[in-house]
């Protein structure tokens, strides 16, 4: 076993996760704007449900259940968003 500190040139990191799909850029962007609903529509079921699937792990995996609603519908999927901004305190 070899040991060695203060190296120069270190390999680039590579971080986990990836990139985030277009879906998902999209649903993060409808969550900071003002609309109440969005519809998705693909070229194929195969698809929508593979895309559906992969935006529901979003939600669940960052505990979003409560803000927003996500439903398929052949090649469609719809998100509606369940409540509105938080007040301000005060007001």
């Amino acid at each position: 076993m070899k040991i060695t500190y203060d190296i120069e040139h270190l390999p680039e990191h590579k971080a986990r996760g990836g990139k985030k799909s277009e879906e998902t850029l999209a649903l993060i962007a409808f969550l900071a704007g003002q609309k109440k609903n969005m519809c998705i529509e693909y070229d194929n079921a195969q698809e929508c449900k593979r895309r559906y699937d992969s935006l529901r792990n979003y939600r669940n995996s960052n505990k979003l259940q409560n803000v927003y609603d996500i439903w398929r519908e052949d090649k469609r999927i719809y998100i509606v968003k369940l409540k509105k901004a938080g007040a301000r305190r005060g007001e």
